[in-house]
């Protein structure tokens, strides 16, 4: 009578699900950690690179277990790749044959999230085109969001490259970066909902194909919504950053000149404001902004315009505290 019960026992052993000699794993970031293109390294040789929805697939032997699988990411910087370890989220009982058997036959890989290393990084958002993107030696991706990593040692600046020629300079001090692949303008927008007051920011547009940013746009290259949901709030104000025709009018730096030059700074300066959301790089234009502020309008705004070009652009510091003096103002100090 024993028999039969040994037969069965052996039959059901044969039934459970065996670990395979080779383990698939498939890895999500979330999506604040999405970088496409980036290579994941596990023992110095490439497994893959992370897709534009933020995932990456790869096998290895069974014998490692997701609790000793360790990876290293190789972290864009304008100075050449940075070698860092990718966190995995996992567990001890993930590496039970059990579990691992399971999963392989009903999922046909382990899911595991995956972070990336705690290194200062900052973003970049492109608007694409059909030429090579490089900020300094860093290859970037084709995909509108993406970031570059801090070095130790690496300069606080890069030159953005499109098909070789320099675009623009990326800055370490802007959190976010804006690049234009191709030469063409853009308006950045600010929207009110609710009870916001409307018509409050007048829409910028520019024509610069490398821009810093304190805060990344609310919707980028996609137009926002005609309404949005208030979330409890009875106001609220969104930005977008959409692709728009270029004026046809003379450059406003040009326009500015001549402004000046026939009626001074009372004239000139609604012409200065809009040269240099053409362009904040124009360094000569913010400068000359200032002293008008300064001379003839508000200290005030004067000093908070110098502070947020230094912030963000340090070596005009010298320009723009001589442009106060001029103005009559060398009480002033600005923001170390």
């Amino acid at each position: 009578m024993r028999l039969p019960v040994v037969v069965a026992l052996v039959a059901c052993a044969a039934c459970k699900p065996s670990v395979p000699a080779e383990l698939t794993y498939q890895l999500r970031f979330a999506a604040e950690d999405v970088v496409p293109g980036l290579e994941l390294q596990r023992d110095g040789v490439s497994v893959g690179r992370v897709s534009a929805a933020g995932t990456v697939e790869f096998k290895t032997p069974s014998a490692v277990r997701p609790t000793k699988l360790q990876l290293m990411a190789l972290l864009p910087t304008p100075c050449g790749p940075l070698s860092a370890p990718l966190g995995l989220d996992v567990a001890a009982h993930m590496d039970d044959d059990a579990s691992i058997a399971e999963r392989m036959k009903s999922e046909k890989r382990l899911n595991l999230s995956a972070r990336l290393p705690p290194v200062g990084r900052t973003t970049l958002l492109v608007d694409q085109g059909d030429q090579p993107l490089m900020v300094g030696e860093a290859v970037i991706a084709p995909a509108p969001r993406t970031a570059l990593f801090q070095k130790p040692g690496c300069a606080p600046t890069a030159p953005v490259k499109v098909g070789g020629e320099i675009i623009g300079t990326w800055r370490a001090t802007q959190p976010v970066t804006f690049v234009s692949v191709p030469a063409t303008c853009h308006k950045l927008t600010t929207l009110s909902f609710g009870d916001a007051a409307a018509g409050g920011v007048a829409p910028t547009i520019f024509q610069q194909r490398v821009r810093g940013f304190d805060v990344a746009p609310d919707f980028f290259l996609t137009p926002a919504p005609s309404s949005v949901a208030a979330r409890g709030a009875k106001a609220r104000y969104l930005r977008e950053l959409v692709a728009t025709p270029c004026p046809a009018d003379p450059p406003p730096a040009e326009i500015a000149r001549k402004a000046l030059e026939q009626g001074g700074c009372l004239q000139a300066v609604v012409s200065l404001k809009r040269a240099v959301a053409w362009n904040d790089e124009d360094l000569e234009s913010t400068a000359q902004l200032v002293r008008c502020l300064a001379e003839s309008f508000s200290a005030r705004e004067a000093t908070e315009l110098a502070n947020a070009t230094v912030k963000a652009k340090p070596e005009a510091r010298a320009s723009l505290l001589e442009a106060l003096v001029k103005a009559g103002h060398p009480e002033v100090s600005l923001e170390p």
